[in-house]
């Protein structure tokens, strides 16, 4: 599934980027939950008055599926062996940003989902 640049680009970076994961509807359906998590709406800027909000883990619907599609556990063992990891019940926090001149007071931070007990200094 993984090409040997890709596991060598997990190797190095701590992350892969994983095509179609999972399905995009069900990629909507999440966004959709976080959207009504944030109590904003997302068709209306006016309403997005912080920088981020940061949502609490969530190991319900739709992300319990999401976390658990063949596909990445195909990408999982090939990275690091059939059995070798745990599986997840969910795709933990969220961090939701806006287009906002506040600081978010974590400029430049990113943490990476592949290896989430690493932090890296990022761009974004």
């Amino acid at each position: 599934m993984l090409t040997a640049e890709e596991v060598e680009r997990f190797v190095a970076d701590g992350f892969v980027y994983v095509p179609e994961a999972f399905p995009r509807a069900l990629a909507d359906e999440g966004r959709a939950f976080l959207w009504r998590e944030t109590g904003l709406d997302p068709d209306n800027p006016g309403t997005w008055t912080q920088p981020v909000i940061r949502l609490g883990g969530y190991g319900s619907e739709p992300f319990r599926r999401a976390a658990s599609t063949p596909r990445l556990h195909e990408a999982f063992d090939q990275l690091v062996g059939a059995g070798r990891w745990l599986p997840r019940d969910g795709l933990g926090t969220f961090p939701i940003r806006f287009p906002h001149p506040g600081d978010p007071g974590d400029t430049g931070w990113t943490w990476r989902a592949a290896t989430p007990s690493r932090a890296s200094r990022g761009t974004g």
